[in-house]
């Protein structure tokens, strides 16, 4: 079943299709390789303190941090290699894809956004599939998770790197990757895991990284666009 006769079945029974299988398989993949990438990081950037000395505990030592580490590094290539590939390639990724740059309508929404949480509008703006915050996640992921890699693989075998570059790189590659991993964190695990789950009108979890459908209900509330956009297709549909 192509993606719009998907939508539109989805929009009969009362939910606004949002992820395709093959999307919701690359984000469960793609935060796994960051939640492991993030503590094993995180266990050799405290390694001093005792979080940092119970975190190399729990991931059976020194030696083993660094494999799991590197698997996960190996992971991370592989999803965003083939997320490239599905948003240049397929078309339900190159889609989906567009409509995430962020343009002038987004600009729109974060100033109506701001206007209405000061109490200057009395309704929030509508958006569309995507609010501005959704896709600066994605944008951000995306920067961090490429530097992130060139510079994991500048490290991984430094002896070449320092036989290209010059000395000097080496620690400013350190902490550039640390540091850049410390970012991510915040972005991917806290910034996203509080707006897309934790937030109200969420918690405890939205459904739809499992799934891949909201509510219309909850469409209609937060993606009025969307919301609007499914029920044009009805009607068309059905004249």
């Amino acid at each position: 079943m192509d993606e719009r006769k998907q939508e539109l079945e989805s929009a009969r029974r009362g939910f606004a299709y949002r992820m395709t299988l093959s999307m919701r398989i690359q984000h469960i993949f793609f935060g796994l390789c960051l939640l492991i990438l993030s503590l094993t990081g995180l266990a050799l950037l405290l390694g001093d303190s005792d979080f940092g000395r119970w975190l190399v505990a729990l991931e059976g030592g020194f030696e083993n941090r660094g494999i799991i580490h590197r698997v996960a590094a190996i992971g991370l290539i592989i999803s965003v290699v083939f997320h490239l590939a599905y948003s240049l390639f397929s078309e339900s990724g190159s889609r989906e894809f567009r409509r995430r740059f962020i343009g002038r309508q987004d600009l729109k929404q974060l100033a109506g956004s701001f206007r209405y949480s000061v109490g200057r509008l009395p309704t929030p703006p509508a958006i569309g599939k995507y609010s501005f915050g959704q896709k600066l996640h994605y944008w951000l992921a995306g920067f961090f998770s490429l530097t992130m890699i060139l510079s994991g693989l500048a490290l991984w075998n430094p002896t070449a790197t320092m036989s290209l570059l010059p000395q000097w790189v080496m620690p400013v590659l350190l902490a550039l990757h640390g540091y850049e991993g410390v970012l991510l964190f915040i972005v991917i695990i806290v910034w996203h895991l509080y707006d897309a789950h934790l937030s109200p009108g969420n918690f405890p979890m939205s459904n739809v990284w499992l799934s891949g459908r909201m509510p219309l209900d909850k469409a209609k509330e937060l993606h009025r666009l969307e919301y609007e956009r499914l029920m044009k297709m009805i009607r068309e549909a059905d004249e």
